[in-house]
């Protein structure tokens, strides 16, 4: 649905400007949103588990044009780029925290592929990279050499 929407230009962008922290300067992208978009096929019984809010945004890298989306259950603000901001820092928390973990603690497979397994394995990393960073900020040195 939301592929059809962008593709017969149905779903109006908004030019906006993002700061990119990785190059540190600012980017034009094009940001837009759907309210209440179905997701989750289940089955012809129970075809839709519910609906989800997605940030669409677009912006260039080179010479090609590039989307991401953003699935969510807040509601979007008027500036959908607020939404894409937010995430934005989330997943540098989240992927930062998985980088470490998998290259300390060799956690890189996946415990399982039900929901609940995910689940417990995405919060088992973040308690652990917290704990990690706790002990980190409370011992420094200490905790450097010893910490293997």
């Amino acid at each position: 649905d939301l592929r059809h929407l962008i593709d017969s230009q149905q779903l109006k962008f908004q030019e906006r400007q993002l700061y990119n922290r990785t190059r540190k300067e600012w980017e034009a992208v094009k940001v837009a949103f759907v309210k209440d978009l179905f997701h989750g096929y289940v089955s012809k019984e129970q075809p839709y588990q519910g609906l989800v809010n997605v940030v669409a945004m677009k912006y260039m890298e080179g010479k090609e044009e590039k989307e991401v989306f953003y699935v969510t259950n807040r509601k979007v603000p008027k500036n959908p780029l607020k939404i894409v901001q937010l995430y934005g820092s989330r997943w540098t928390i989240e992927n930062q925290g998985n980088r470490d973990l998998s290259h300390r603690w060799l956690i890189r497979v996946p415990a399982g592929r039900t929901l609940n397994a995910i689940t417990a394995r995405i919060c088992l990393i973040l308690k652990l990279y917290n704990a990690m960073k706790i002990m980190e900020m409370k011992h420094g040195k200490e905790w450097q050499e010893n910490k293997e």
